[in-house]
């Protein structure tokens, strides 16, 4: 019994030293509910846009049925004073649809990764057994996400306005194995492995307006209130919280032709996830800012590409070894229209620079390919 309860501890918040990241503490790393589009331009366009999952009033850009997948490989190398290692992590953190429903609603469902938790490493040591010391090797291996799912609709109140509601899913899991290899020649003790599963639900709702109050100028704000978060494991409610709270703005300038400059802002209170982890859990809550831009490009394949540039800086929720880990990112890429004008493919780059006390540090590349459809 203490055994498990030490597994399920471990699932809900491991240490730096045992998870060898600084990203993907406690509950994991947000990747921010953003596009390929918005996250080349730093999440400045977040607000914006109308295939990420943050404002619902956004979805009104859709203006016709369609479908959108994302796709974002992380390469990252985690350096602290003592050790260097390097991992890939494979995410989908994206994908959604919407339907037209006359000419002023849209109707969009979006599944979109809320937090993740995928790493591996490995621990090694001497075991003391009666008078002689065995080599030993403990490898953590954890999968699984918290995963948001939105149905929002979005209606256009006026030619200048547009507004929205949502309805949010919380749920996920996530699988901690924890497997100890001994270099015994003389098989005194055996190799084990130990299984952890932690699953997650809860519900919430967000709002949303899109303003365009000069040609020229747009103004975007949204909001999430979030409801119980539980965690569950064999049918036994281990803890509970309230999920984040969140509050988002958005500024769009578009007085220069074929081109767009923008700011967002975001601050979410991730310490209300405070009682779901283990005492070694750490929250911040934190801003997001971000500045980016979208230039007309060349014309290829018939149509306009847009280019994409941007810087982000944010605060993680989750403390490493009890400091906080700081983001900041550069970001760029481009877009353009294929199936005569049916489907937009779009791609970005992003190198981020992780920080926190303690000389840990991490840096990171992600690359991001979206695939928006509308027959």
């Amino acid at each position: 019994m203490r055994f498990h309860r030490l597994l399920a501890l471990l699932a809900l918040a491991t240490p730096l030293a045992a998870q060898g990241t600084l990203s993907t503490q406690g509950f994991g790393y947000h990747p921010g509910q953003i596009s390929t589009r918005a996250r080349a331009t730093g999440g400045a366009l977040g607000e914006f846009d109308p295939t990420s999952a943050l404002n619902p009033a956004a979805l009104a850009w859709w203006e016709r049925s369609g479908v959108v997948l994302e796709y974002a490989p992380e390469f990252r190398r985690v350096t602290t004073p003592n050790t260097s290692e390097t991992a890939t992590v494979a995410r989908f953190p994206l994908s959604g649809a919407a339907i037209a429903i006359g000419g002023r609603t849209i109707i969009g469902l979006t599944l979109s990764t809320f937090l993740d938790r995928t790493w591996e490493t490995a621990q090694s040591g001497l075991h003391q057994f009666a008078d002689d010391q065995i080599p030993y090797e403990v490898q953590f291996r954890s999968a699984g996400a918290i995963n948001d799912i939105r149905i929002a609709g979005a209606w256009t109140a006026a030619a200048a306005l547009r507004v929205g509601i949502g309805a949010h899913v919380f749920s996920g899991s996530n699988r901690l194995n924890i497997v100890t290899r001994f270099n015994d020649t003389l098989g005194r003790v055996a190799d084990f492995a130990q299984q952890s599963r932690i699953s997650y639900s809860g519900a919430a709702a967000s709002a949303g307006i899109d303003w365009r109050p000069h040609r020229s100028i747009g103004i975007a704000a949204s909001g999430r209130l979030g409801g119980t978060l539980r965690a569950v494991r064999n049918d036994t409610t281990l803890a509970t919280a309230d999920i984040p709270m969140r509050v988002g703005i958005g500024l769009a300038y578009t007085g220069l032709r074929g081109a767009v400059i923008a700011a967002s802002g975001e601050w979410q209170d991730w310490s209300k996830l405070d009682g779901l982890g283990s005492a070694e859990l750490t929250t911040f809550d934190g801003w997001d800012y971000g500045l980016g831009a979208e230039v007309r490009g060349p014309r290829w394949f018939g149509g306009d590409v847009p280019l994409r540039v941007g810087v982000r800086r944010r605060t993680l929720p989750f403390g490493a070894a009890g400091a906080e880990v700081e983001e900041t990112s550069v970001s760029g890429g481009w877009g353009f229209t294929i199936a005569s004008g049916r489907a937009v493919a779009d791609f970005g780059v992003s190198r981020a620079s992780r920080t926190a006390e303690g000389g840990a540090s991490e840096r990171a590349t992600t690359f991001s390919i979206g695939l928006i459809v509308r027959p």
